[in-house]
């Protein structure tokens, strides 16, 4: 049975307008540092022929520069003792994928939700 909780969720981030908003209002000022009106949604990396099943993965390109900043965003229902390997898991697998794709590796920063808090969101710019 599907978890409606989870799929609202990702249905409310795949909304540009949604996800623009949500990093206006995490990154408050440093936000303008980020063209958010240029975010792309990212919906499925494939790696080695398997597809990494993370939740939500954004590319922000920063303002005026070529570089590009990409926010994983992860939901969990409860706390789970191993989101943090599995973040990083996801980070490594990511970076692979950058490095194979473009040639080099911009930073990723996850951002974990849990039963509506935001976790272990990493210092940003």
């Amino acid at each position: 049975m599907p978890d409606y909780h989870d799929i609202f969720w990702k249905l409310l981030f795949q909304r540009n307008d949604c996800a623009i908003e949500f990093f206006r209002f995490l990154l408050k000022e440093k936000s303008d540092f980020l063209e958010l009106e240029n975010l792309i949604f990212i919906q499925e990396i494939n790696y080695r022929k398997k597809k990494l099943l993370y939740d939500i993965l954004f590319e922000v390109p920063i303002r005026n520069s070529d570089e590009k900043l990409y926010f994983l965003l992860e939901h969990k229902s409860r706390r789970a003792s191993d989101f943090q390997i599995q973040m990083m898991k996801y980070k490594h697998v990511i970076h692979k994928w950058q490095k194979k794709e473009f040639g080099k590796l911009s930073s990723i920063i996850p951002i974990l939700f849990i039963r509506g808090w935001i976790i272990g969101i990493q210092k940003v710019i």
